[in-house]
């Protein structure tokens, strides 16, 4: 595949140190562990969205699918300011900046290779230069600690190039050199039962007519190819030849440089394309419901691959810019695969080859490898790629299909199997790096309902989710006890409200295993080491759609109560959950369903314990999805508590209300005055959400699709955390200032330094703890009061209000852009009388580094106040007080 080739030099401008071959000097083959359920390997140590374009166009409303990425926001939290796109990675690892220059791996070939040049003049030798040749310096200069990562979620929509400019960003400061430790324990034949003995390849190599053993060199590949194209043929005669003559009967090498592949966003729209030089494909029950290579040949798809390869010739060849397009590749059969765990792939030349993984730490790549001098190897890298064994390319072999049903089998000897519901649109993370949490809908076999597939890499210091729900299931065994032995027949007995309890929980492989135990220390960061994941499942009982997609306003508000009731129990039961978010509210679309069983707040995978928050404070200080983020979290004041929770419900549930035309119903943007909320720019997103708080006749303008009753909900809920949050966030600003000063003096009058005081608000405030639930309660209630009355007296629903001017809408922000493009500006002649009558203007302004305030007038302090309480009269007034 064409591209530019202006890069970093290449790792085989080192010269060489030694040679990487499978004589008896080199380093002893990696011996893998057993294998587990998934069909993984498992560690050998015994040791214990928001989103802001849902469409790319203006598009009239369209109603929510209650089956399409439902759960999406599980998947972990963060935005950019430069793409505007809400759903970033969680969990990605140590931050990391990059300026140093990149420093190669010696060559792998004996002092007989000649080394490659470098790029042509004027490349960049930054590690981060972008793919295109450009440089790679971009607003976003780190990979912060979890979870603030940038990530490729929310680029399918954009060209190949911006996809690949967002996965250097996301793999950055990830690069892990496995020198021979990851070749040749890939290649081990304890670890693959199909790989042939070193006598058999030699023989092979020896009888090959594509390969002369006196001259050691592959027939038909040029020493120095000067056309990518003319290597195509050869390299694909030689790889299928080796797959033909050891039978891998289910997997095929295709040209596919000149075909695109179309690329999966979101419930497989297909707008993106790329184009692999070669695809090994493959098929079986880890693959799809093809079986045999004749109709995957025919019709190649992300979801048949085996292994991508890159073709670049010797003298332009770069390991830095390179890897990102296998990235594209890789990351694109980590979305279409979503069983599949990791991916193998490979840069290769007329002379050398470098191999890839790519898993949910990031990448490793191994030492170059002469494919003529070292043929052997070579050989059995392209079996290892062909396997067939497909837990060893990566797949998890528990998820399975047996002709058309696609099965979840917990234990393969075991004959109970689950039928994967929708078993081509799982919800997933369009990512390579950081927790991959993928959701299958499974049918329960004994008929009771359907359950909830949840897998998931968890890094090993943080407590896993099963065992907070195991918490909350406890609770609930312990309150069912109490009511059948008669102690009590009141709320205290009654299931926890609003969150879910788990069935079953296993933990599995290690990432660290799955690299043959090589550290996990980046390339260019040797005094960093990432963080090790294990691979995670867990069985829930499927709960119901996000509460986004709600159809009525009074099944909203019901189930928004009972996350909010739920919050309190979790507060009880000492565990802040720091990530709740417009997709881990789920409502329950029964209507008969009762209180407590209507709405739930699931995903625990960032929950914290109490007692846990002070030692885990300088670490998760910002933990959660940014747009719903509290302004206390946002400016880094103490710890997470369940305040903080409270907030982030109130945000969330106003983004529900201010993108929706009606319930159930998107806008075909969001408001322009909540693009920032997301913001990278702490700064930024402080403001924006402090002028919904001081400006609650927002409110009015943006929120009204969801009915009278909620807009007045939201008024009072913001008046209620105007006063609580900014209240705490006053004594813990003063707090913070005291501790500066009182540190800065006991070390000038000591000369030693004091550790600074990481004390919570909800060390401070628990006594008010019930007092802040019930207010919050009775407010929710009143709503959902007040809407039951407007229902049962026959007032209709009016979604938007004619009389008032709509807010302006953003579909789409072109990353690195100032401000907005395309937005959706409604003519309505009422604008300006409106405007006079509220004594502001309703126009937005939106700039790069700002937030989006309302014009102002100048006015005196006094007159202000005046307007103000003049507009609360209104407000009433309209809300029918």
């Amino acid at each position: 595949m064409a591209r530019s080739d202006t890069s970093p030099r290449d790792p085989s401008e080192q010269p060489s140190r030694r040679s990487f071959s499978t004589s008896a000097n080199s380093p002893p083959e990696a011996t893998p562990a057993p294998r587990s359920e998934s069909g993984l390997p498992t560690s050998r140590d015994s040791t214990p969205r928001p989103f802001v374009s849902r469409q790319s166009t203006p598009q009239p409303s369209t109603s929510r699918d209650p089956t399409s990425n439902i759960y999406a926001d599980i998947f972990a939290p963060e935005l950019s300011a430069d793409t505007i796109f809400l759903d970033m990675a969680a969990d990605v690892g140590p931050s990391v900046t990059i300026e140093a220059p990149v420093m190669m791996p010696p060559d792998a070939t004996a002092s007989a290779s000649t080394p490659s040049t470098p790029g042509p003049a004027g490349s960049s030798n930054n590690a981060v230069e972008a793919a295109d040749g450009s440089s790679g310096a971009s607003a976003i200069e780190h990979v912060s600690d979890t979870p603030h990562g940038f990530s490729s979620d929310d680029h399918d929509r954009a060209t190949v190039d911006a996809l690949q400019k967002a996965l250097s960003v996301e793999l950055r400061g990830t690069a892990v050199f496995g020198d021979e430790r990851f070749a040749h324990g890939l290649v081990s034949q304890t670890r693959l039962a199909d790989m042939p003995a070193d006598p058999v390849i030699i023989a092979f190599l020896k009888k090959c007519r594509l390969y002369n053993s006196r001259t050691r060199r592959w027939r038909g590949l040029p020493e120095n190819s000067h056309d990518e194209l003319g290597l195509y043929a050869p390299l694909l005669l030689i790889i299928n030849a080796i797959l033909k003559h050891f039978q891998r009967r289910d997997r095929v090498a295709i040209d596919t440089h000149g075909k695109t592949l179309p690329h999966s966003h979101r419930v497989y729209d297909t707008a993106l394309k790329s184009s692999p030089d070669i695809s090994l494909l493959g098929c079986g029950p880890a693959f799809s419901t093809k079986r045999n290579v004749q109709e995957v040949e025919a019709d190649p798809q992300y979801v048949h691959m085996a292994a991508p390869i890159e073709v670049k010739r010797e003298a332009v060849k770069n390991w830095t810019s390179h890897r990102y397009q296998l990235a594209v590749y890789a990351r694109e059969c980590l979305v279409q695969q979503p069983n599949r765990t990791l991916v193998l792939a490979a840069l290769l030349t007329e002379m050398h080859l470098l191999l890839f993984q790519f898993d949910r730490v990031g990448a490793m790549f191994s030492r170059w490898v002469d494919i003529h001098h070292d043929a052997l190897l070579f050989v059995k890298i392209i079996l290892a790629l062909s396997t067939a064994d497909e837990g060893m390319l990566g797949f998890d072999t528990r998820i399975r299909w047996e002709g058309s049903i696609r099965y979840f089998k917990p234990h393969v000897a075991d004959p109970l199997a689950y039928v994967i519901h929708n078993p081509l649109k799982p919800f997933r993370r369009h990512t390579i790096r950081g927790r991959g949490t993928t959701c299958w809908i499974l049918e329960d076999p004994e008929g009771v309902g359907k359950l909830l597939l949840k897998l998931s890499w968890r890094t090993r210091d943080r407590e896993p989710e099963w065992r907070f729900l195991k918490t909350i299931k406890d609770e609930n065994d312990k309150r069912e006890k109490r009511r059948k032995d008669g102690q009590g027949t009141g709320e205290e007995n009654e299931p926890i409200p609003g969150i879910g309890s788990i069935v079953t929980y296993d933990e599995g492989v290690s990432l660290s295993s799955l690299r043959f135990n090589i550290a996990l220390i980046p390339y260019l960061a040797p005094e960093q080491e990432l963080s090790d994941r294990l691979y995670c499942s867990s069985l829930q009982r499927y709960y119901g759609p996000a509460l986004e997609q709600a159809p009525s306003t009074l099944q909203s508000l019901r189930a928004f109560r009972d996350i909010i009731a739920g919050q309190y129990e979790l507060y009880k039961l000492g565990i802040v959950h720091r990530d709740v978010s417009t997709r881990n509210m789920v409502y329950n679309p029964d209507i008969n369903a009762r209180p407590g069983q209507r709405g739930f707040l699931i995903d625990f995978d960032m929950a914290k314990r109490m007692e846990r928050q002070s030692s885990m404070a300088a670490k998760d200080l910002r933990t959660g999805t940014r747009a719903f983020q509290s302004i206390k979290v946002l400016e880094g004041l103490g710890t997470q508590d369940y305040l903080d929770d409270l907030e982030s419900s109130f945000w969330a549930y106003t983004w529900i209300a201010c993108t929706s035309r009606s319930p159930g119903v998107f806008h075909p943007g969001i408001p322009e005055s909540m693009i920032n909320w997301g913001s990278d720019k702490l700064q930024d997103a402080v403001a924006s959400k402090k002028v919904y708080l001081n400006e609650p006749q927002l409110y009015l303008y943006e929120a009204r699709g969801m009915g009278r009753q909620v807009v007045r909900m939201l008024l009072e809920l913001a008046f209620f955390f105007r006063e609580t949050s900014i209240h705490r966030m006053r004594a813990l600003q003063s707090q913070k200032m005291s501790d500066a000063y009182r540190e800065m003096m006991e070390y000038a009058s000591l000369g030693l330094p004091t550790q600074q005081s990481t004390s919570s608000a909800s060390e401070q405030f628990n006594p008010e703890a019930q007092e802040h639930f019930s207010k919050v309660l009775a407010i929710v209630d009143g709503a959902i009061a007040r809407q039951e009355t407007d229902i049962a007296g026959g007032i209709a629903h009016i979604p938007i209000d004619p009389d008032r001017p709509a807010p302006t809408y953003v579909v789409t922000l072109q990353p690195g852009d100032d401000g907005p493009k395309d937005p959706i500006v409604p003519q309505r002649e009422e604008a300006a009388q409106s405007d006079s009558q509220e004594g502001r203007s309703t126009q937005y302004e939106s700039s790069s580094g700002s937030s989006n305030k309302r014009a102002r007038r100048s006015e005196s302090p006094s007159e202000r106040q005046q307007l103000r309480r003049s507009q609360r009269k209104k407000m009433k007034r309209t809300l029918g007080q």
